[in-house]
């Protein structure tokens, strides 16, 4: 635990002993009833990522069977989802660092995934469900910042367990849209009402966080908001019932540093230096936005340009192997002699997409123990061994059973590998830039993501796409050796 020395309090690092405070605040407070409330609303969030990126390719299919779409136009109904998750990721991180806050947005989030998800299902031709896709990818955009609340929620030492309780609910998702494809599509053949379903998680998890969500206290205290963050902390307290006496030490420590030398000079010095240094918001709100995205994007790329390429490169590996493996998949196991055939052996997909629970539990019992890096290149390795047999060998190509013990594995290393980087990324930088940073390479994953659509069966054969996919993930094993370890460090 960072305690600043009394003759620190008074001194004009006030600000920075505040920030140092507000960690301390969060590693003091018991982890309880409104922590595990919080991280279950944003695993049914996460899980809603989790269902529209299965869905996808039930869609293709599914969706291009019904309106008679060509394989190349029943693709876009997958890459007009990422292009709005790539849109989404170039602006929302900084609108969420310097604008909006971390809830506004996880809101916003939300809401356009299930109304724009409900319009998806009702869509009376292409024109329409492709519009209300984008949008749905606009919404998807935006759900990493979910995970840099959390992080700003968690103790330092509970921190990378806690983030994967979030992390484990994308495998639930993975088996509840293949369940409910099972049932849906085998009884009824609508992926109408399959959209529908998929949509509940998204609207249970909006309901809770507009009764749970409070901005970060991280948040708040970077941006000069010392009693909302009071408030925010002490808030956490009461609903957790937390009276310790180390937390209410924390906190009246806290409230002291926010009023130091009040008495003094008549106002709060930490009112004051917020006054002389504040600079006048801009009233054109897009001058704003420009102006906030110029200067993030700048520190960014000048303080952490070394990292940002080797997260970036990773991120985009991911992308490529993640929605690689998932379209692999669904090709291999599609009951179709040629064309689009909304039919497909669910069983064997539900099988291997269990797979992904797995990786997330392993992945939940190992990153706080090895580390970050560690466990990157434990699974970034895992999905170059488990895609090695499917790309050189035709007796694991041509059997069933091997297919499935190859594909189910890379599932798990795979869903791994997103996951650890949700932890790493944003531990990686400060406050004021975590979202930017976090989303940009998130950004830079959904081109990823849309070149797997392309490039698997359309341009390369089975095997050349698990060639492809190996080779990428043993790059991204030796580049997340690169990276510095976050294991249990204070967020800057």
């Amino acid at each position: 635990m960072i305690k600043p020395t009394q003759q620190e309090y008074g001194s004009t690092d006030e600000i920075l002993n505040v920030k140092l405070q507000t960690r301390n605040v969060l590693d003091t407070l018991v982890v309880g009833r409104y922590q595990l409330m919080l991280f279950f609303s944003l695993g049914l969030l996460f899980m809603s990522d989790s269902v529209e990126s299965s869905l996808i390719g039930y869609l293709y299919e599914c969706a291009g069977d019904t309106f008679g779409l060509s394989p190349g136009y029943a693709s876009t109904i997958v890459s007009i989802v990422f292009a709005g998750e790539f849109i989404s990721g170039l602006i929302v991180g900084v609108l969420s660092d310097v604008l909006l806050g971390r809830s506004t947005i996880i809101l916003l989030a939300s809401f356009l995934l299930v109304a724009f998800g409900l319009i998806s299902a009702a869509s009376p031709n292409y024109q329409v469900l492709i519009a209300a896709r984008f949008v749905v990818g606009l919404g998807l955009g935006m759900f990493v910042v979910p995970f840099d609340l959390g992080i700003e929620f968690c103790p330092a030492p509970a921190r990378g367990k806690l983030i994967q309780l979030i992390n484990c609910f994308w495998g639930l998702g993975a088996a509840y849209i293949t369940g409910c494809a099972w049932i849906i599509l085998s009884s009824t053949g609508s992926w109408r009402i399959l959209i529908i379903a998929a949509v509940i998680p998204a609207a249970i998890a909006f309901g809770l966080l507009l009764y749970l969500i409070r901005e970060s206290p991280l948040y708040l205290v970077e941006n000069k908001k010392y009693d909302q963050a009071f408030q925010v902390l002490s808030e956490i307290a009461h609903f957790n019932h937390d009276t310790t006496s180390e937390t209410t030490q924390a906190l009246n420590t806290f409230k002291n540093l926010m009023h130091q030398g009040e008495e003094e000079r008549g106002q709060s010095s930490l009112l004051r230096v917020k006054e002389d240094n504040a600079i006048p918001p801009p009233t054109n709100t897009i001058f704003a936005i420009l102006t906030a995205y110029k200067t993030n994007i700048i520190e960014l790329h000048r303080s952490y340009s070394h990292t940002v390429f080797i997260i970036d490169t990773i991120w985009f590996i991911m992308g490529l192997s993640f929605y690689g493996t998932n379209l692999l998949t669904t090709l291999l196991f599609t009951r179709s002699s040629g064309g689009l055939k909304c039919s497909f052996d669910y069983r064997i997909i539900f099988i291997i997409y269990s797979g992904e629970i797995f990786g997330s539990l392993v992945v939940l019992s190992i990153i706080d123990t090895f580390g970050r890096k560690c466990t990157l290149g434990f699974v970034t390795i895992g999905v170059a061994l488990c895609m090695a047999p499917i790309a050189i060998s035709n007796t694991v190509l041509n059997s069933v059973p091997a297919l499935i013990i190859c594909l189910m594995g890379a599932s798990a290393c795979v869903i791994g590998f997103g996951n650890t980087l949700f932890i790493l990324t944003p531990e990686i930088f400060p406050t004021h830039l975590r979202a930017t940073g976090h989303t940009l390479a998130y950004a830079i994953s959904r081109i990823g993501c849309a070149l797997a659509t392309f490039f698997v069966d359309d341009i390369l054969p089975v095997r050349g796409s698990a060639v492809g996919i190996a080779g990428l993930c043993f790059i991204a094993a030796l580049l997340s050796f690169k990276l510095d370890e976050t294991k249990g460090i204070q967020l800057n």
